[in-house]
């Protein structure tokens, strides 16, 4: 009998099916980390995806807050541009030679003095 118990063929377990449990374990604990690890993995892929996604669309938005800026400082320009030839256009026809405010001023009381000088009989 305690021969039979030396040589494994008794109630304890032989090294070999020790083994082979040990390995099916490993294996076992191996396939349920792979698993996990390609969860992982797409979970990461996928939050990698929105945040590209998110990142795209943010600079989409900066795009066309510069634009509308830059439209603004255009209409801004503009309008700066277009008082200014206003200005300048009033300017010119104040100051032209036959349609100029002064000039006209100076005609209509030249004519003033010549209707009032004539009527005295004096020749201007």
């Amino acid at each position: 009998m305690s021969g039979a118990l030396g040589l494994g063929l008794g109630t304890a377990p032989s090294n070999e099916a020790t083994n082979l449990s040990q390995a099916l374990n490993r294996e076992r604990f191996a396939a349920e980390v792979e698993a996990e690890l390609r969860e992982q993995t797409a979970a990461a892929a996928a939050a990698e995806a929105r945040l590209a996604a998110a990142v795209a669309r943010a600079e989409q938005v900066k795009e066309e807050l510069r634009r509308e800026r830059n439209a603004a400082a255009a209409a801004t320009e503009n309008e700066k541009e277009f008082i200014q030839a206003v200005k300048e256009e009033a300017k010119r026809r104040n100051n032209s030679k036959k349609g100029g405010r002064r000039r006209k001023q100076t005609r209509r009381r030249r004519a003033k003095r010549a209707v009032s000088k004539s009527r005295k009989g004096i020749r201007v």
